[in-house]
């Protein structure tokens, strides 16, 4: 019931006298009601055991009955039904007075449009990106929160007690959203998906929290259904479209994907302009997929486009020019251009170690790129700890069963084998196939991958049977997606020629081998590193079948490398001891013998004298120099 201006009166007389005969006690509790900011709010009522004061006045007091409480008690205000639809108590608790002394109760309320509005906010500002698994990011969407919480003029306790305000209400719609604020996105997905069924109010917002928890759920599938109905009810708005853009990517749906960046860039550049953010982050996920689908230089036109709107925009320390630079490192990698793309990715590193911090997952990106570049490089004692530091903060970040440290896993794996450690490899890659069938299920790109990486390894270990069954799969995984041409199928195919080549049947290995090849110089360009070591590979198998062409195929290889990396890199050192070793076998030692010196030095100075293959090219040259003594030709000078 409402106290009417008469019982107010007689509750006030009646306070007096009270304090006068118990100082200690007072049935009338004076409460202001502020808004985050401190500023007063006029017309709000509280209630309190059923009772109800009277609207607060223009400086924002009222005073509320609160009979047969002894003073400093702990009181839990309520809102009345009507005022709960539109406002949240922060302070739901104050304290009855001790004396006439006592100021007023001040309890802050939020408006619930407010709360989703910062919600909404930190959502899309956290976990929009294409590339990069964000929606597992709790610490980083902790920290969003809380900055947007703070310039609303909420604490974090004072947020922490809005959210279980929202999360308390009878609506699906707000449960869901404060699930999603804690990070609890299945109990987010059960509400939100009820809200999306019963038709809520706001359909479009209940979707892209749906679809933003199954996200984060990787429940990739559900989550790109929940964005394309959203998209429906509202056609074209970009943050849908980068939405649905995730789950499409992690799923490598990429002819829909491309058709939905090619509408929306269409779009927004005649809506915002060609220089607007939404323009530059749609050139910069296009650029992605692209990338992926083997248009290597298309991407790169749009990647620095992109880097360009971002840097206006944003200035050039921002993270989002850092995840511009961190892509277009890599489409440069890709490209051979070594030297820019290390430029940009420790500048990328450099601005997300300040503004992130030094353990945010977007460094551990950066890590891994720059490790991969090194690696590339030949440099690999400077990429291990690189790629540790990374898997370090991923598994800090998004736990042991995640993509992201599956990646790091199997990154590790591969540079423990080239560093002659196969026996640490192979654990670390089965547990990376685990955790990305796991996510992904059994037909998509990233599982292939594993299980070519795998095949390597256990090729390494003598294990060819099992190698060969896992190479085929991989094989079927990306011919069913990426197509027959794609330059992703040039690693599985290359490893099962040089499995088909050891189990013994090199005439079942060439076609293989070739097919590698054409794919590559299609894909790539005929001088690109990889290229290189495909002309190396097929060339040892025509070897053994004095082919004509072997020479010319390895001496093509050492100028691809050379070319690529310089003269004393480890991949050149490589060519360099395949052209003597062919040279030595045909009985041409004096021109091997100044190769063979070359590839020692090169493998001594860059992987050091004790490195396996800097031992093994120079037992190679001693036995070639003891050939050429015992045959009466004299060495060259070393």
């Amino acid at each position: 019931m409402r106290q009417d201006a008469s019982l107010r009166s007689i509750i006030a007389v009646f306070g007096i006298f009270a304090l006068g005969a118990l100082p200690t006690w007072g049935a009338g509790l004076v409460v202001k009601a502020l808004d985050p900011q401190g500023r007063v709010l006029e017309g709000i009522r509280f209630a309190f055991g059923g009772v109800e004061s009277l609207p607060t006045t223009e400086a924002g007091v009222t005073e509320l009955t609160v009979p047969g409480v002894a003073a400093g008690e702990a009181l839990k205000l309520d809102l009345p039904r009507h005022l709960a639809e539109d406002w949240l108590l922060v302070d739901t608790v104050v304290h009855s007075p001790a004396g006439a002394q006592d100021g007023p109760a001040e309890v802050v309320l939020v408006r619930r449009e407010d709360l989703h509005r910062l919600a909404s906010r930190a959502r899309d500002t956290v976990d929009r990106t294409m590339d990069a698994e964000d929606p597992h990011l709790a610490r980083q969407r902790r920290r969003t929160i809380l900055d947007l919480a703070r310039k609303q003029g909420l604490s974090e306790a004072q947020l922490d007690r809005a959210i279980r305000a929202l999360g308390a209400s009878s609506k699906e719609m707000d449960r869901g959203i404060a699930a999603y604020l804690d990070g609890e996105h299945g109990a987010a997905e059960v509400a939100l998906e009820r809200a999306a069924s019963r038709q809520a109010a706001d359909l479009v917002e209940a979707l892209r929290y749906l679809g933003a928890s199954r996200f984060a759920l990787a429940k990739y599938e559900a989550a790109a259904e929940s964005f394309r109905r959203a998209l429906a009810l509202k056609d074209g708005e970009p943050e849908l479209v980068a939405w649905l853009a995730k789950p499409l990517y992690e799923l490598a749906r990429f002819e829909e994907l491309e058709t939905l960046l090619r509408d929306a860039l269409k779009a927004e550049e005649s809506k915002y302009g060609p220089d607007h953010p939404f323009v530059g982050r749609t050139l910069n996920n296009l650029a992605l997929v692209l990338h992926d689908t083997d248009r290597v230089e298309e991407a790169e036109v749009l990647a620095r486009r992109a880097l360009e709107i971002a840097e206006s925009n944003l200035g050039p320390s921002h993270p989002g020019v850092a995840e511009n630079l961190s892509n277009l490192a890599v489409l440069l990698q890709e490209t051979g251009q070594l030297d820019e793309a290390e430029l940009l990715i420790r500048r990328a590193l450099a601005i997300d170690e300040v503004v992130l911090g030094p353990n945010h997952p977007r460094v551990a990106e950066d890590l891994t790129t720059l490790a991969q570049l090194l690696k590339l490089r030949g440099e690999l004692s400077d990429a291990e700890p690189l790629m540790r530091r990374a898997m370090a903060i991923d598994e800090e970040a998004f736990g042991p069963r995640h993509p992201s440290f599956a990646r790091g896993l199997s990154n590790l794996a591969l540079l423990l084998k080239d560093t002659d450690r196969i026996s640490e490899a192979e654990p670390l890659m089965r547990r990376a196939l685990a955790i990305d069938e796991e996510v992904f299920g059994p037909m998509h790109p990233t599982v292939g991958r594993d299980l070519n990486n795998l095949a390597v390894i256990l090729w390494n270990l003598g294990q060819l049977d099992e190698a060969e069954v896992l190479v085929r799969r991989a094989l079927r995984i990306d011919e069913s997606i990426l197509g027959p041409s794609h330059s992703g199928l040039a690693k599985p195919l290359n490893t099962l020629a040089i499995l088909l080549k050891e189990a013994g049947r090199p005439q079942e290995a060439i076609p293989v081998f070739q097919r590698s090849l054409a794919i590559l110089e299609a894909t790539r360009g005929p001088d690109h590193p990889e290229v290189a070591v495909l002309l190396n590979n097929l060339a040892q198998l025509l070897r053994r079948t004095d082919s004509p062409d072997t020479e010319a195929l390895m001496r093509r290889a050492l100028a691809i490398d050379e070319g690529s990396y310089g003269p004393n890199h480890p991949a050149v050192g490589r060519d360099l001891n395949n052209l003597a070793q062919f040279l030595r076998s045909r009985d041409r030692r004096s021109e091997a013998e100044p190769l063979m010196r070359r590839a020692v030095s090169i493998f001594a100075s860059e992987v050091g004298e004790d490195h396996p293959s800097t031992v093994k090219v120079r037992g190679n040259l001693e036995k070639l120099l003891e050939e050429i003594r015992q045959g009466g030709d004299p060495p060259s000078p070393p």
